[in-house]
Protein backbone atom coordinates (compact mmCIF):
# COMPACT_ATOMS: atom_id res chain seq x y z
CA UNK A 1 0.00 0.00 0.00
CA UNK A 2 1.48 3.23 -0.64
CA UNK A 3 2.60 5.55 1.79
CA UNK A 4 0.12 8.23 1.55
CA UNK A 5 -2.63 5.94 1.79
CA UNK A 6 -1.18 4.54 5.04
CA UNK A 7 -0.78 7.97 6.36
CA UNK A 8 -4.07 9.06 5.89
CA UNK A 9 -5.85 5.78 7.06
CA UNK A 10 -3.02 6.27 10.19
CA UNK A 11 -4.49 10.19 10.73
CA UNK A 12 -8.01 8.59 11.24
CA UNK A 13 -7.39 6.00 13.21
CA UNK A 14 -5.55 7.31 15.92
CA UNK A 15 -7.17 7.79 19.22
CA UNK A 16 -8.67 11.19 19.81
CA UNK A 17 -8.94 11.02 23.47
CA UNK A 18 -10.57 13.94 25.24
CA UNK A 19 -11.52 15.59 21.94
CA UNK A 20 -13.49 12.22 20.65
CA UNK A 21 -16.25 13.33 21.83
CA UNK A 22 -16.79 16.80 20.17
CA UNK A 23 -15.08 15.13 16.91
CA UNK A 24 -17.99 12.46 16.82
CA UNK A 25 -20.78 15.19 18.00
CA UNK A 26 -19.63 17.31 14.33
CA UNK A 27 -20.35 13.74 12.44
CA UNK A 28 -24.01 13.53 14.43
CA UNK A 29 -25.04 16.99 13.74
CA UNK A 30 -25.05 16.32 9.81
CA UNK A 31 -27.70 14.41 9.50
CA UNK A 32 -29.07 16.22 6.81
CA UNK A 33 -26.41 17.65 5.45
CA UNK A 34 -27.29 18.11 1.35
CA UNK A 35 -25.23 15.40 0.04
CA UNK A 36 -26.76 13.22 2.47
CA UNK A 37 -29.97 14.06 1.49
CA UNK A 38 -28.88 12.93 -2.37
CA UNK A 39 -28.12 9.51 -1.18
CA UNK A 40 -31.04 9.02 0.41
CA UNK A 41 -33.09 9.79 -3.29
CA UNK A 42 -30.06 7.44 -4.83
CA UNK A 43 -31.10 4.59 -2.11
CA UNK A 44 -35.12 5.29 -2.57
CA UNK A 45 -34.66 4.37 -6.67
CA UNK A 46 -32.07 1.90 -5.70
CA UNK A 47 -34.51 0.02 -3.03
CA UNK A 48 -31.38 -1.89 -1.60
CA UNK A 49 -32.67 -4.50 1.14
CA UNK A 50 -28.83 -4.33 2.16
CA UNK A 51 -26.07 -1.64 2.41
CA UNK A 52 -22.17 -1.53 3.23
CA UNK A 53 -20.73 1.92 4.00
CA UNK A 54 -16.51 1.82 3.78
CA UNK A 55 -15.33 4.34 5.87
CA UNK A 56 -18.46 4.96 7.72
CA UNK A 57 -17.42 6.88 10.77
CA UNK A 58 -19.58 7.26 13.27
CA UNK A 59 -22.45 6.71 10.69
CA UNK A 60 -24.69 9.19 9.83
CA UNK A 61 -24.97 7.75 6.45
CA UNK A 62 -26.44 4.48 8.19
CA UNK A 63 -28.18 6.69 10.90
CA UNK A 64 -29.64 8.84 7.92
CA UNK A 65 -30.58 5.72 5.56
CA UNK A 66 -32.27 3.31 8.55
CA UNK A 67 -34.35 5.62 9.94
CA UNK A 68 -35.78 7.02 6.55
CA UNK A 69 -36.30 3.22 5.15
CA UNK A 70 -37.57 0.85 8.01
CA UNK A 71 -36.17 -2.33 6.31
CA UNK A 72 -33.28 -1.30 5.48
CA UNK A 73 -30.86 -3.48 7.16
CA UNK A 74 -26.86 -1.14 7.38
CA UNK A 75 -23.52 -2.16 7.55
CA UNK A 76 -20.15 0.01 8.03
CA UNK A 77 -16.53 -0.41 8.89
CA UNK A 78 -14.07 2.65 9.64
CA UNK A 79 -10.39 2.59 10.90
CA UNK A 80 -11.14 4.54 13.84
CA UNK A 81 -12.77 2.30 17.20
CA UNK A 82 -13.60 5.60 18.80
CA UNK A 83 -16.14 6.32 15.95
CA UNK A 84 -17.16 2.75 15.61
CA UNK A 85 -17.91 2.81 18.96
CA UNK A 86 -20.06 6.10 18.95
CA UNK A 87 -21.49 4.89 16.00
CA UNK A 88 -23.02 1.93 18.08
CA UNK A 89 -24.40 3.54 20.70
CA UNK A 90 -25.70 6.52 18.60
CA UNK A 91 -27.76 3.73 16.66
CA UNK A 92 -28.53 1.56 20.11
CA UNK A 93 -30.05 5.18 21.58
CA UNK A 94 -31.68 5.83 18.47
CA UNK A 95 -33.54 2.20 18.13
CA UNK A 96 -31.76 1.11 15.01
CA UNK A 97 -28.85 -1.48 16.89
CA UNK A 98 -30.93 -4.19 15.44
CA UNK A 99 -30.71 -3.13 11.45
CA UNK A 100 -27.13 -1.74 11.96
CA UNK A 101 -23.28 -2.99 12.19
CA UNK A 102 -20.48 -1.46 12.97
CA UNK A 103 -16.82 -2.80 12.89
CA UNK A 104 -13.65 -1.32 12.97
CA UNK A 105 -11.13 -2.17 10.08
CA UNK A 106 -9.24 -0.71 7.19
CA UNK A 107 -10.59 -0.84 3.90
CA UNK A 108 -10.15 -3.48 1.94
CA UNK A 109 -8.15 -5.44 4.10
CA UNK A 110 -11.60 -5.78 6.39
CA UNK A 111 -13.70 -7.04 4.14
CA UNK A 112 -11.52 -9.37 2.18
CA UNK A 113 -13.71 -12.57 4.05
CA UNK A 114 -17.09 -11.38 3.50
CA UNK A 115 -18.51 -13.29 0.06
CA UNK A 116 -19.06 -11.99 -3.39
CA UNK A 117 -21.71 -9.82 -3.87
CA UNK A 118 -22.36 -10.15 0.23
CA UNK A 119 -24.30 -6.91 0.10
CA UNK A 120 -27.03 -5.09 -1.96
CA UNK A 121 -25.36 -1.71 -2.35
CA UNK A 122 -21.73 -0.72 -1.18
CA UNK A 123 -21.42 3.34 -0.27
CA UNK A 124 -18.51 5.21 -0.11
CA UNK A 125 -18.45 8.89 1.29
CA UNK A 126 -14.85 10.81 1.27
CA UNK A 127 -13.22 7.92 1.88
CA UNK A 128 -12.04 6.96 -1.02
CA UNK A 129 -10.23 10.68 -1.25
CA UNK A 130 -7.68 9.64 1.58
CA UNK A 131 -6.24 6.82 -1.47
CA UNK A 132 -3.80 7.45 -3.60
CA UNK A 133 -4.29 6.61 -7.04
CA UNK A 134 -1.45 3.66 -6.55
CA UNK A 135 -4.39 2.08 -4.18
CA UNK A 136 -7.26 2.60 -6.25
CA UNK A 137 -7.61 -0.11 -8.78
CA UNK A 138 -8.24 -1.84 -5.54
CA UNK A 139 -10.09 -0.23 -3.05
CA UNK A 140 -12.68 -0.21 -6.61
CA UNK A 141 -12.30 -3.78 -6.74
CA UNK A 142 -13.18 -4.87 -3.81
CA UNK A 143 -16.27 -2.43 -3.93
CA UNK A 144 -17.51 -3.86 -7.11
CA UNK A 145 -16.84 -7.70 -5.57
CA UNK A 146 -18.84 -6.77 -2.58
CA UNK A 147 -21.94 -5.11 -4.55
CA UNK A 148 -24.67 -7.12 -5.82
CA UNK A 149 -26.79 -3.98 -7.13
CA UNK A 150 -24.90 -1.27 -7.16
CA UNK A 151 -21.54 1.29 -5.82
CA UNK A 152 -22.49 4.46 -4.93
CA UNK A 153 -19.53 6.53 -4.34
CA UNK A 154 -19.95 10.14 -3.11
CA UNK A 155 -16.77 11.96 -3.00
CA UNK A 156 -14.57 14.46 -4.17
CA UNK A 157 -14.09 13.89 -8.30
CA UNK A 158 -12.30 15.51 -11.63
CA UNK A 159 -13.02 14.26 -15.04
CA UNK A 160 -11.09 14.68 -18.47
CA UNK A 161 -7.35 14.57 -18.88
CA UNK A 162 -6.52 16.32 -15.64
CA UNK A 163 -5.73 13.17 -13.64
CA UNK A 164 -6.27 12.84 -9.96
CA UNK A 165 -5.76 16.11 -8.12
CA UNK A 166 -3.40 16.11 -4.86
CA UNK A 167 -3.89 18.46 -2.07
CA UNK A 168 -2.12 18.57 1.45
CA UNK A 169 -4.40 18.85 4.37
CA UNK A 170 -3.67 21.01 7.36
CA UNK A 171 -3.35 17.64 9.56
CA UNK A 172 -0.43 16.58 7.04
CA UNK A 173 -2.03 13.70 5.29
CA UNK A 174 -3.20 14.13 1.22
CA UNK A 175 -6.30 13.83 -0.33
CA UNK A 176 -7.47 12.81 -3.70
CA UNK A 177 -9.98 13.52 -6.75
CA UNK A 178 -10.12 10.82 -8.78
CA UNK A 179 -11.27 10.43 -11.54
CA UNK A 180 -13.97 7.45 -11.14
CA UNK A 181 -15.40 7.43 -14.89
CA UNK A 182 -12.25 6.33 -16.06
CA UNK A 183 -11.36 4.31 -13.32
CA UNK A 184 -14.30 2.31 -13.69
CA UNK A 185 -13.23 -0.87 -15.43
CA UNK A 186 -11.50 -1.74 -11.89
CA UNK A 187 -14.96 -2.18 -10.48
CA UNK A 188 -13.83 -5.46 -11.46
CA UNK A 189 -16.86 -7.58 -10.76
CA UNK A 190 -19.58 -4.90 -12.25
CA UNK A 191 -18.60 -5.86 -15.93
CA UNK A 192 -21.48 -4.12 -18.08
CA UNK A 193 -22.65 -1.36 -15.54
CA UNK A 194 -24.71 1.95 -16.16
CA UNK A 195 -23.54 4.95 -14.76
CA UNK A 196 -25.46 8.28 -13.29
CA UNK A 197 -23.33 10.94 -11.59
CA UNK A 198 -25.41 13.87 -9.54
CA UNK A 199 -23.39 17.01 -8.79
CA UNK A 200 -23.35 18.06 -5.76
CA UNK A 201 -23.51 22.08 -5.62
CA UNK A 202 -22.52 24.02 -3.54
CA UNK A 203 -19.92 20.92 -2.75
CA UNK A 204 -19.39 19.66 0.92
CA UNK A 205 -15.88 20.70 1.35
CA UNK A 206 -14.17 19.03 -1.92
CA UNK A 207 -16.82 16.65 -2.08
CA UNK A 208 -19.03 17.57 -5.39
CA UNK A 209 -20.29 14.84 -6.77
CA UNK A 210 -22.35 11.12 -6.47
CA UNK A 211 -21.53 8.33 -8.95
CA UNK A 212 -23.68 5.61 -9.07
CA UNK A 213 -22.41 2.78 -10.46
CA UNK A 214 -25.23 0.04 -11.29
CA UNK A 215 -25.26 -3.72 -12.66
CA UNK A 216 -27.25 -3.93 -15.84
CA UNK A 217 -27.98 -7.52 -14.89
Amino acid sequence: MHTQTVEAANWWARPRGPQAREWVETYQRSLQARHRTVLVEIMRELAPATVLELGCHCGPNLIRLCETFPHLIASGVDANAEAIVAGRTWAAARGLDERTEFQVGRFPEVTHALADRAVDVVVTCYALAYVSPSDLQAALYEAGRLAATAVVILEPMVSGEAGPQETRSLSGYTEWAHDYQTALAWIGTLRGVSTTLTPIRPPVDRLNAALVVRRCS
